[in-house]
């Protein structure tokens, strides 16, 4: 009867390749509390890993509608929109979601690898440099990502050493294909 334990239940299911659980407990969820905005975005990832990626689109919509400070809800629903080709759309929730709390890591990212192909290039390296007061797995990443946005920039030192700093990290947290894509 708890809407939270329903909510916590999509993502196991969904974890666990058990779409059809993920559902029951989504539904019984929205049942007890239509305005939960976890519910939604739980489900959005899950739709999003089965790529069901109009149906995933709606559930963070949804998610951000009920809450609009929602930063992660924002974040999903941009990278969506990044992958579509709606480049601009994408960047305005990255923002949203950065407003809500300007530190939030995955919205610096995205944000800052969507700007890389459309510009500004200075906002991009800016957006990403900020990915990097952080120091986790996901740290080569963003730098793989700093080290194109210099590329594009023109400035090919800053390039180079981003890369390098990529490459050795990833090394050093054994991320075999990334190390490979960065040789």
């Amino acid at each position: 009867g708890l809407a939270m334990a329903h909510v916590n239940l999509i993502a196991m299911y969904g974890e666990m390749g058990r779409p059809d659980k993920a559902e029951q407990h989504f539904r019984a969820a929205v049942a007890l509390d239509p305005g939960w905005m976890e519910a939604y975005y739980n489900w959005g990832l899950f739709l999003y890993r089965q790529k069901r990626t109009a149906e995933a689109a709606e559930a963070f919509r949804k998610a951000v509608q009920l809450h609009p400070r929602y930063g992660d809800a924002h974040a999903q629903l941009g990278l969506l929109l990044d992958e579509a080709g709606r480049g601009e759309q994408a960047q305005r929730h990255y923002q949203l979601a950065l407003e809500a709390n300007p530190a939030h890591r995955q919205a610096l990212y995205l944000l800052g690898r969507s700007m890389i192909r459309t510009g500004p290039i200075e906002q991009a390296i800016q957006h990403l440099l900020e990915t990097l007061k952080v120091e986790d797995s996901k740290t080569p990443l963003c730098l793989q990502a700093l080290g194109l946005a210099y590329e594009r920039a023109g400035d090919r030192e800053r390039a180079l050493y981003y890369t390098r700093e990529a490459w050795r990290r990833a090394a050093s947290l054994k991320m075999e294909e990334l190390v490979t894509q960065l040789q």
